[in-house]
């Protein structure tokens, strides 16, 4: 067990920063909300159009690889994590106030060395916080959630309408 200590800990380590969204490359079994809006990022100002990145916690075989990608970092730094991905997204709706809409089965990577987070239409830079598309525009700001307010959140998505009959 000390063996297994010592050998992680001589590998080179990664550089620091200080991360507006921290996210545990270490942890495969943590759940992560990211929240992600149009505006300034301030959770004071509220925006009605939002996503949620959900960061799943790894299925059994990719917490396997991760201790194992763990161990041998006496070999080599490890640079990228790839977490499973839900995205929960709120628009203004049509017929109601607001459309939802939840896309699973998709990946987040993340760069260990550049801090940023590539989701499928966007990426998030950790150090401020800033959302850019995939061809580099702004799209606005985004925080991470504390798990509770994150699983909060997702209930929106997941609320049956009200119904007519008594």
């Amino acid at each position: 067990m000390v063996l297994l200590g010592v050998l992680a800990g001589c590998a080179k380590p990664l550089p620091e920063a200080g991360l507006l969204i921290p996210v545990n490359a270490k942890c495969t079994t943590c759940e992560d909300f990211i929240r992600c809006d149009g505006s300034s990022g301030n959770a004071a100002v509220y925006d009605p159009t939002f996503d949620i990145y959900r960061l799943e916690p790894k299925g059994m075989l990719a917490q396997l690889a991760t201790v194992w990608e763990f161990l041998i970092q006496l070999f080599y730094t490890r640079t990228e994590d790839v977490r499973p991905l839900s995205v929960y997204a709120q628009r203004p709706g049509t017929t109601e106030a607001f459309a939802r809409s939840t896309t699973g089965d998709a990946e987040a990577r993340i760069d260990l060395v550049e801090h940023r987070i590539q989701v499928p239409d966007a990426w998030i830079d950790q150090i401020t916080g800033q959302r850019r598309g995939t061809d580099n525009t702004p799209r606005g700001y985004c925080r991470l959630l504390n798990p509770t307010e994150g699983r909060e959140l997702l209930k929106l998505f997941t609320a049956e309408p009200a119904s007519d009959k008594p």
